[in-house]
């Protein structure tokens, strides 16, 4: 989820939601994609009354929304990307780029290489100082044309890419806890 999407979520509630959270219930974050109502804790919670020193809709709200960068950010810190979350983005990265951006045979590098930053998903370029270091399709042999589409395509729908991501950031989450 991006600012912008959180925001535009945030101002698209209903007063209903709003008085929930201040009758102790919480928002969390759904596949990275849609802010859901719960009736207390929920481990994805992004958004909860703690800390918040509103009494009533507006002001719940005003403060919500002006805090809602900072909100997800620091919720990104300490939560990777769902699995749904991660491959939706991918997805839109290998149409954006091409299967071949972000694959390559053992031992060399492709055009593009995956990170995640604050819940999103970039394509690095090799004009990254960090670019090396990124996860990509490691290939045993050359593909090319639609075996190699649908290489990378299983990479991700298999689960492969995101267990790649899991494993780069173990510590960066584990650690937090």
């Amino acid at each position: 989820m991006t600012h912008a999407d959180l925001k535009h979520q945030l101002q698209q509630l209903e007063e209903d939601i709003w008085q929930a959270i201040l009758d102790g219930s919480s928002l969390y974050l759904h596949d990275d994609q849609s802010l859901v109502l719960h009736a207390g804790s929920h481990p994805d919670t992004i958004i909860t009354l703690a800390n918040i020193s509103a009494h009533d809709i507006s002001a719940l709200r005003a403060h919500i929304l002006a805090h809602s960068d900072t909100l997800l950010d620091d919720y990104y810190c300490t939560h990777p990307l769902t699995k749904i979350g991660f491959e939706r983005q991918v997805v839109a990265l290998i149409a954006q780029y091409g299967a071949a951006a972000f694959a390559a045979v053992y031992g060399s590098v492709p055009e593009r290489t995956l990170f995640v930053e604050l819940g999103e998903v970039i394509a690095e370029s090799a004009d990254s100082p960090r670019y090396r270091y990124g996860a990509y399709c490691e290939l045993e042999d050359e593909l090319l044309g639609e075996a190699l589409e649908q290489f990378v395509a299983g990479w991700v729908s298999h689960g492969e890419a995101y267990e790649l991501y899991i494993s780069m950031n173990a510590c960066r989450y584990g650690c937090l806890a």
